[in-house]
């Protein structure tokens, strides 16, 4: 068992230095124009579709998919790294490093003598580790990354808040003055819903409700990410079925029409 363990710690780590060295050619004089020319903010779009790449291959539990994303994003890890080595800003063994760091100073019940037995116990920690590591920041909430889609960051915001009962009663009695402010006007607004689905829609009344229903979506959406938070629900994943439903339906018509 020790030597299959040791076999495969010396692969990672070939492997590991082989990626730095083709990254390293790629970046060279003798390299790739297109790499050479690279900046790290160029990167962004690239780590983002190979992100987004990934979590598809996830979805649809494909694991050979999934095993090329994450080489791909591993190659970008190392393209930033490089880029920034370059630039004496970091290497691929700083970032290396400061993630094993951080793994070990946020898990003080797996490398210390802390105890936590249940996943809350855990959540606790990690956060009060968090902000010790992070003590320029003011609150908890505050490094949740402003460029995640708006349903990510109101879940890691329900997340972060339940850790506060107070704050967090006043997060749910705005949810249910939301919910009681939908209940009010659910009449007109399904009504028009019903006349949107079964009708083509007139310009002139979308001008007329269309702030009454940005306000009411407004709040639906509020109460639904909400639920789908206190049920442990990826409410993007629900959406991402949805979108698939609507390709197979395209794709299923265009069979048809070439028939």
């Amino acid at each position: 068992m020790k030597e299959k363990e040791d076999f495969l710690q010396s692969k990672i780590e070939k492997e590991a230095r082989r990626l730095g060295n083709i990254v390293k050619t790629l970046r060279s004089p003798c390299g790739c124009p297109w790499d050479r020319k690279l900046k790290i903010e160029d990167c962004a779009e690239y780590i983002l579709e190979e992100t987004y790449e990934a979590i598809e291959a996830l979805d649809k539990n494909d694991s050979e998919g999934l095993l090329e994303e994450l080489g791909d994003i591993l190659s970008q890890v190392f393209m930033i790294s490089q880029i920034a080595s370059e630039q004496n800003l970091f290497n691929i063994a700083d970032v290396f490093n400061n993630i094993c760091q951080k793994l070990i100073f946020r898990h003080p019940h797996v490398f210390n003598d802390e105890k936590a037995d249940t996943p809350d116990e855990v959540l606790k920690i990690w956060n009060r580790q968090k902000l010790i590591e992070k003590s320029e920041r003011k609150n908890a909430i505050e490094g949740i990354p402003q460029n995640l889609p708006s349903i990510y960051i109101l879940i890691k915001l329900f997340r972060k808040i339940k850790q506060h009962p107070t704050i967090y009663q006043k997060i749910k009695d705005s949810i249910y003055s939301s919910f009681e402010n939908v209940i009010s006007q659910s009449n007109e607004f399904f009504q028009n819903i019903e006349k949107s689905l079964n009708k083509n829609i007139e310009q002139d009344d979308i001008d007329k409700y269309k702030e009454d229903n940005s306000k009411i979506i407004s709040d639906l959406l509020y109460i639904l990410i909400f639920i789908s938070f206190l049920y442990e629900i990826d409410p993007e994943k629900l959406l991402r079925k949805k979108i698939e439903n609507i390709y197979k339906i395209f794709e299923d018509n265009e069979k048809k029409t070439d028939k």
